[in-house]
């Protein structure tokens, strides 16, 4: 029997973004951002709080880079998104993080093995960010033999905002745009 749910902001799953900045004086941080996408070709959006330090770093400096939370870096996802750098000085230090160069000024980890190196394309009042990908650096490890990313090799992690639970995302079940055409 279908259950009627009370309207919420629901959509699955929900990719586990890590949202790295830069301060004014070059400090990194890095925040959890569950509510983002493509937004069209080559740009990303992700809604942040205005009040965020990692929304007013985008404002400042321009730049953002966006890495996705893996089954290795579940730990890490959530610590990031539940401690300001507002509050702990040594967020990074604790999250055992290690900064890496990038070819634009957005902070890279060489623990997160996906990143977009963005370019602040529009902000507005309620958080929306939307930036251009300028650059994508993917370690060879999560790459197939045709130098493609292999989502089963990444192992991103999604998340489930009505039980708050994270989910494993590393399992092929069919191929996109072929397994449908069975039932033409």
């Amino acid at each position: 029997m279908k259950v009627d749910l009370k309207p919420q902001s629901r959509i699955y799953p929900l990719p586990v973004l890590l949202i790295g900045t830069f301060d004014k004086e070059g400090n990194q941080d890095l925040r959890t951002a569950a509510w983002g996408g493509i937004y069209d070709t080559n740009k990303v959006i992700i809604c942040l709080s205005p009040s965020h330090q990692t929304t007013l770093n985008i404002q400042d400096t321009g730049y953002f880079s966006v890495s996705f939370g893996t089954k290795e870096t579940a730990v890490v996802s959530d610590y990031v998104g539940l401690v300001s750098l507002k509050d702990d000085k040594n967020k990074r230090s604790k999250a055992h993080l290690t900064l890496r160069e990038g070819n634009y000024p957005c902070p890279l980890f060489k623990e997160l093995p996906l990143t977009l190196e963005c370019k602040l394309e529009n902000q507005d009042s309620n958080g929306n960010v939307i930036g251009e990908i300028l650059e994508i650096a993917a370690e060879d490890s999560i790459l197939d033999e045709d130098g493609k990313v292999d989502v089963t090799k990444l192992r991103p992690i999604a998340y489930d905002p009505s039980r708050q639970l994270y989910y494993t995302m590393d399992k092929v079940v069919g191929e996109a745009f072929k397994i449908g055409e069975k039932l033409k």
